[in-house]
């Protein structure tokens, strides 16, 4: 009802006063972004020391939620797979000071025509340490490949969320080649 829209950097040293600040993030921030280490909070440096947006981002999100709050946000592929010291630090910080509850891998065109990029949905708490994530391979968003975005049949994005719902109950039947839980151990 009373939405607060501040003009500002978020990544900068101007994110002080938000930490700690919230139960509930949605996002889906700038990626495949460059920033110098100058200009960037070094609270967030101390997550993951990195110029990439995307993994500085991530920091931001740990350190805006309140124990116990949520978030869920779109992040490029590469955030989880990519090799570098940055990459583990922000995983790392992920599964063993946070809870991973889920990886929801996206189309590659689900963004087509603006970016052509391979991405994932992160949802995670600010609460414990991950147990296990539940993974989700989404093949069919209920648009083509195309730069119209032409609807088509088969979305899978009820079935995601009627399996969300039901993950964690006894009427969850894994589909391996679809969507599964994996334990810490064997993410590690």
């Amino acid at each position: 009802e009373h939405p607060s829209i501040e003009d500002r950097d978020s990544l900068s040293e101007d994110h002080a006063d938000q930490r700690n600040a919230y139960t509930l993030i949605l996002a889906n921030p700038p990626f495949k972004g460059s920033l110098d280490y100058d200009g960037t909070a070094k609270d967030l440096l101390q997550v993951c020391k990195t110029k990439k947006t995307e993994l500085l981002f991530l920091a931001l999100f740990l350190k805006q939620l309140k124990t116990g709050g949520r978030c869920a946000c779109i992040v490029p592929s590469g955030a989880l797979e990519s090799d570098s010291s940055a990459h583990d630090q922000i995983r790392k910080e992920l599964l063993e000071e946070n809870s991973l509850k889920a990886i929801i891998k996206l189309p590659h065109w689900v963004f087509k025509p603006y970016a052509s990029v391979s991405t994932l949905v992160l949802i995670f708490s600010k609460s414990g340490k991950t147990d296990k994530v539940w993974f989700y391979k989404m093949e069919n968003d209920g648009f083509k490949n195309d730069a119209n975005k032409t609807p088509v049949e088969g979305s899978e994005i009820d079935e995601i969320l009627e399996l969300w719902d039901k993950k964690d109950t006894n009427s969850y039947i894994p589909n391996k080649t679809k969507h599964r839980f994996v334990s810490y151990d064997d993410i590690v």
